[in-house]
């Protein structure tokens, strides 16, 4: 059963015992909330995944491996590319990395401040690694 986040919080607040509260709800905690934040911006993006595979150009098995959390956590570039994949802006691009545990993209590294200003410019990941790789830069893999 699913509980509303109100329903939890008192039942936070009116438990004597934090264990019993723990073991009574483990199946409507959020193990991963990067994916959750991921699944959140497919629905609001209208997206399906075999978008995100194409346009972030991501392995079906590692997107597969992702939503299933038996990848825990992905790297930096590929969060990256995620974010191409969805077409998100400056900002959602760094609470993406933000959720996924890395720092915002930073202006004072040249290779990010190419990325960034792909991003600010919507060019596609494709455009962004062939700018990245005429300035002899490493293209997000």
């Amino acid at each position: 059963m699913d509980k509303s986040t109100d329903n939890l919080f008192n039942e936070i607040k009116d438990t004597t015992d934090i264990d019993f509260y723990l073991e009574n709800n483990k199946t409507v905690f959020l193990d991963n909330p990067f994916i959750v934040y991921l699944n959140q911006l497919l629905l609001s993006k209208s997206l399906k995944k075999s978008d995100l595979i194409s346009h972030a150009d991501i392995s079906k098995q590692y997107l597969y491996e992702l939503f299933t959390n038996k990848k825990k956590k992905p790297s930096r570039d590929i969060v990256i590319k995620l974010a191409f994949g969805l077409h998100l802006n400056l900002e959602e691009t760094n609470l993406l990395l933000k959720k996924a545990g890395f720092s915002s993209l930073y202006p004072k590294i040249k290779r990010e401040s190419v990325i960034i200003y792909c991003i600010l410019k919507g060019k596609s990941l494709i455009d962004t690694n062939l700018s990245l790789y005429e300035k002899q830069l490493e293209i997000l893999k």
